[in-house]
């Protein structure tokens, strides 16, 4: 626990200098995502009393409906962040040198 998070933070930060190094702004990932959720988080100037965390189903946008079994809701919200991430890499150019 905590390297997935550590890569991710690494990855995005190198983005966000290539893409400040070019004079454009870094696209930040689907709040549906774990990762975009967790930047969302960190970057929250609303929040008063921060605290940083871990990955946590919290974090994520509630999911259109209310689903009572716990694998089948976390196998949904794995869906939709796979659905999320997929657009995101669709409309998003990717890096070409």
């Amino acid at each position: 626990e905590g390297y997935v998070p550590a890569i991710m933070s690494g990855v995005l930060a190198a983005d966000s200098i290539e893409a400040y190094l070019r004079g454009t702004v870094a696209e930040i990932l689907p709040a549906e995502t774990m990762s975009g959720a967790l930047v969302r988080h960190i970057t929250d100037a609303s929040i008063k009393d921060f605290q940083p965390m871990t990955a946590s189903f919290g974090l994520l946008p509630a999911l259109s409906e209310r689903i009572k079994d716990k694998q089948a809701r976390g196998q949904a919200y794995a869906d939709r962040a796979l659905q999320a991430f997929e657009a995101y890499m669709t409309n998003t150019p990717l890096i070409t040198h």
